[in-house]
């Protein structure tokens, strides 16, 4: 058996050079939002001047409460949060159909107290 002393020399750089490094950050995975209904969509165009701080956001009618919450993407609320004009045209007619259509939102928290990014959906008829 070797000696301690061989032992935490070898071991001691490491465990301080991990500890020199720091708290490594943990990713966060995608929040699955409540089931709720689309009152409201709203796309702030590049002339907009909270364009910058948000491309667009919907809010989301919560079944069963009288709850409302907003879900954001784009601009610096949500960077790299980007929603193809694809995903756009299926949120307008989940906004249109919504007395037919129930959204299910996932997403992550973005700069700014409880700011909700939209960074996946689920459409679900009924």
């Amino acid at each position: 058996m070797k000696h301690p002393r061989a032992l935490l020399a070898r071991v001691l750089p490491s465990a301080l050079a991990l500890a020199l490094v720091g708290p490594v950050a943990l990713a966060h995975a995608d929040e699955e939002g409540k089931v709720g209904r689309i009152t409201r969509l709203r796309i702030n165009t590049p002339g907009s001047a909270d364009h910058s701080l948000f491309h667009g956001s919907l809010t989301v009618d919560l079944v069963g409460s009288t709850s409302l919450v907003e879900y954001r993407w784009g601009g610096s609320s949500c960077p790299g949060v980007k929603l193809t004009d694809q995903q756009l045209d299926m949120l307008t007619t989940a906004f249109v159909q919504r007395n037919r259509t129930r959204l299910v939102p996932r997403y992550t928290l973005g700069e700014g107290m409880g700011t909700r990014c939209l960074v996946s959906f689920e459409l679900v008829a009924g």
